[in-house]
């Protein structure tokens, strides 16, 4: 689509890369290409940054972590979320928490990021064609300014969400839901539709001490139904935000109608509040103090245009190692981990709103099972344009079918999206970065050879974790190097009632206070368990669980010892179970009850094993004070299927001979959080922080020009679980970084850092050095009574990278 009669008197403004979209996938995009050196045209069409995201309609990003302990996105949207916590006076939620001060945070990002030209209240109406297949310029206006421009590039992030710069371009693009003999989808509906997932706003209230009633306007509409809430799973669960079921859809179109749903929404919005203030048996009494404080009128989109690209994401991707045991895409750039989120089309207008809100997020539940999924990759195929040959995709109009959209769309995900199509657009323009011609520039057909691996080790060193990729770095000296050592290691010998840690107080005692319902043996219930591997590993003589038995008579409990492939494996095998036996639990309790066991070092072939117990509702098992770093529990939802038990906790247990499994070896085993193992080191919790340290060191002599650190914290829970104002105390707060001086015999500082809250940091020196080992001198936490490092890189010189 072009514009003709304007496009020549449009102020023409150039760049190397033109994103459009001013959410987090185009915010990411932006900011990656420029630290890796390309000039970058930011266009967004509202006056803040953040989509949906931002305080115009205040979604918190969340992503895999929600569902998945040590799953939260790293990178830029984690760097971002970091300086957010740190700042923000305000608590997080699911929906309508988000405040001005995280606008500030991405505008001042974005402000301090050279080679951004940022355009805001500027929407793109145009796109001028060199050919069918290229796009030589985006055609812009700014509201209120009376400005229009032609924006120039050798290549484009289409992040707009709806697709728009696509779609205008001549893409192919789907919009609805495609029936379920198309791709053969489970969730998929029988035959294909118009239905989409609609669109919500948001609203807050305030507890303003007494009691305040509520009048509804004559337009908005009547709610007096409470089985319409209860039953349809729309339970006004906080007293304090709106509900993601605040949502209309079909049966209009969520672009064309966009303000026609915005319209209804209002309506709506305004009829939930009128009922739960004037009509609602259960819920007028709780809310009686509380007004309603301020309703957004932006629509957060969930779904609209789903563009066609290089390869379209199904259901199966998201399911392909479970169900088929295939690999991960080779072209793997970034990952999601939310579950198949299907929202019924229609929203409010529906008899129900989503299927595992149906049920009442029972546990067990059919709706939960079937959608559940484990962390899972995403191609950079699904982020190329199929029918643009200039044009990247990042956001929730990227390739999908209907069904897969549920799991990819959320904005921890979709900021992984931009971070990974922005680095490889200023990649790919690196090495020839042509001038801005007129014919434009091609995205390559074939990237799967050399540009793929580059790209994915370039994601890793600048934080980004991909789930399967390891680090390779042919420049990463770490790698190479002769011997890595510290001060003192951790081991693991279980973690009990007894234990003292930071998560209490930062998190919260009501995630770890014992003695609640959901003690009880309902459900069986799981615990991961760090152990060693390899030559030398001990083998485990015995583990002990802490159980109370609620009878007055001894019961027989079933357990077994289970090998496992790594910390998202939720699958129970019984056929590889290494150990089974039938423990007695007494009376009474809680108490220690004791397995022994004789499980040889040589049979334990991966970094974790896991402790079943099966269901037996008399007996409870008693959640420890804290979290042991590395191992989480999971709540069996279904007989051959378990899920992570509560936000990320452990069951109190006990391992015999203790395992050593926080090594210095572990921060260059090239995966920078749990995974196959826990691929952190850790220093004894006994000794003083203040002197711990970590070092590499070569046989001879390495030239030094930058050390790149991954430190723990901020991955085991997703932002809404974060409080604010508080650093993650397992990140290292004050330390130093050391070479070794042969010349002197002695350390030498190279860099020193104090008030660190960030988990990745990249540090360049003043000058390379030549040295023989790196030390790093940890002096404070910002609360936990250990040091801890997943990562350490030492390259000879300092190279580009966007971090922080």
């Amino acid at each position: 689509m072009t514009d003709p009669e304007t496009a020549s008197s449009r102020e023409l403004l150039t760049a190397d890369i033109v994103v459009c979209g001013g959410g987090l996938a185009g915010l990411c995009a932006a900011v990656a290409a420029a630290r890796h050196g390309a000039q970058v045209i930011l266009v967004g069409d509202r006056p803040v940054l953040g989509g949906c995201s931002s305080s115009e309609i205040r979604v918190s990003p969340q992503g895999a972590a929600h569902f998945h302990g040590y799953a939260r996105e790293s990178g830029i949207i984690s760097e971002l979320i970091i300086a957010d916590r740190m700042v923000n006076h305000a608590a997080t939620g699911g929906t309508g928490w988000t405040n001005s001060v995280w606008d500030m945070i991405l505008y001042d990002l974005v402000q301090r990021t050279p080679g951004i030209t940022l355009l805001l209240n500027t929407s793109i109406d145009g796109v001028e064609m060199v050919d069918h297949s290229r796009i030589g310029a985006v055609l812009a206006r700014t509201a209120g300014a009376e400005r229009k421009r032609r924006l120039a590039g050798n290549l484009y992030v289409d992040s707009t969400g709806d697709g728009v710069v696509a779609a205008m371009a001549g893409n192919a693009w789907r919009m609805g839901s495609e029936g379920r003999a198309e791709f053969g989808e489970l969730h998929a509906p029988l035959e294909p539709s118009d239905g989409v997932q609609g669109t919500s706003i948001q609203i807050m209230t305030k507890n303003v001490g007494y009691p305040i009633g509520f009048t509804a306007p004559d337009w908005a509409e009547y709610y007096d139904d409470e089985k319409f809430f209860h039953e349809g799973g729309r339970i006004p669960d906080s007293t304090r935000s709106g509900w993601w079921w605040l949502e209309l859809g079909t049966p209009w179109d969520t672009i064309r109608d966009n303000e026609v749903i915005r319209h209804e929404l209002t309506r709506h919005a305004l009829g939930v509040w009128d009922w739960i203030k004037n009509r609602s048996t259960e819920y007028q009494d709780r809310f009686a103090n509380f007004a309603l404080d301020w309703i957004g009128q932006v629509p957060g989109k969930r779904e609209s245009r789903r563009i066609e690209g290089r390869h379209r994401i199904t259901e199966h991707d998201l399911l392909r190692e479970r169900l088929t045991g295939e690999g991960s895409f080779p072209d793997e750039v970034a990952y999601g981990g939310w579950n198949i989120d299907l929202h019924t089309p229609g929203g409010l207008l529906a008899s129900s709103s989503e299927a595992t809100a149906a049920e009442g997020y029972r546990l067990g539940g059919s709706a939960s099972i079937t959608t559940a999924v484990p962390p899972f990759g995403i191609p950079l195929r699904a982020l190329i344009a199929r029918d643009v040959d200039n044009l990247f995709l990042a956001g929730r109009d990227i390739s999908t079918t209907h069904v897969a959209l549920g799991a990819v769309r959320v904005q921890g995900t979709t900021s992984l999206m931009g971070q990974a199509v922005g680095t490889a657009a200023a990649m790919l323009l690196s090495d020839e970065a042509p001038p801005i011609q007129n014919d434009g520039y091609r995205i390559p057909s074939d990237l799967s050879s050399t540009f793929v691996p580059s790209l994915q080790q370039t994601l890793l060193r600048d934080g980004v974790f991909l789930p399967h990729v390891v680090n390779s770095d042919p420049g990463d000296l770490a790698l190479s190097a002769a011997t890595v050592e510290a001060s003192s290691c951790e081991t693991n010998q279980g973690m009990g009632p007894e234990a003292t840690s930071f998560d209490v107080e930062y998190i919260g005692p009501e995630e770890f206070a014992s003695g609640a319902d959901d003690d009880e043996l309902t459900f069986g219930r799981s615990q991961w368990i760090a152990v060693e591997t390899g030559e030398g590993a001990p083998g485990i003589d015995a583990v002990g669980l802490y159980l109370s038995n609620a009878s007055s008579t001894p019961i027989e409990l079933q357990v077994c010892l289970e090998p496992v492939d790594g910390i998202w494996d939720y699958e129970v095998r019984p056929e590889r179970a290494l150990r089974r036996a039938v423990l007695v639990v007494p009376p009474g309790g809680p108490h220690w009850v004791n397995w022994e066991i004789d499980v040889a070092g040589a049979e334990l072939t991966s970094g974790y094993v896991r402790l079943n117990v099966q269901a037996c509702p008399e007996v409870s098992w008693l959640r420890a004070n804290g979290v042991l770093p590395g191992c989480l529990a999971g709540v069996a939802v279904a007989p051959e299927r378990l899920q992570r038990f509560r936000h990320g906790v452990s069951l109190c247990h006990r391992v015999s001979p203790a395992q050593r499994v926080w090594e210095a070896e572990q921060i260059v085993s090239g995966v920078a959080r749990p995974v196959e193992s826990t691929n952190q080191w850790r220093s004894r919790s006994e000794q003083d922080v203040d002197g711990q340290w970590v070092s590499v060191s070569w046989n001879d002599p390495v030239l030094v020009g930058q050390v790149d650190l991954q430190w723990c914290g901020h991955l085991l829970r997703d932002y809404d679980q974060l409080p604010m104002r508080r650093a993650d105390p397992e990140t290292v707060r004050d330390y130093v970084v050391q070479v070794w001086s042969r010349e002197q015999e002695q350390w030498l500082d190279v860099v020193v850092v104090n008030g660190n809250v960030q988990t990745h940091r990249v540090h360049n020196l003043e000058a390379p050095v030549h040295t023989s080992s790196v030390r790093i001198l940890i002096q404070a936490t910002n609360g936990a009574d250990y040091a801890s490092l997943y990562g350490l890189r030492v390259y000879s010189e300092p190279t580009v990278c966007s971090a922080h």
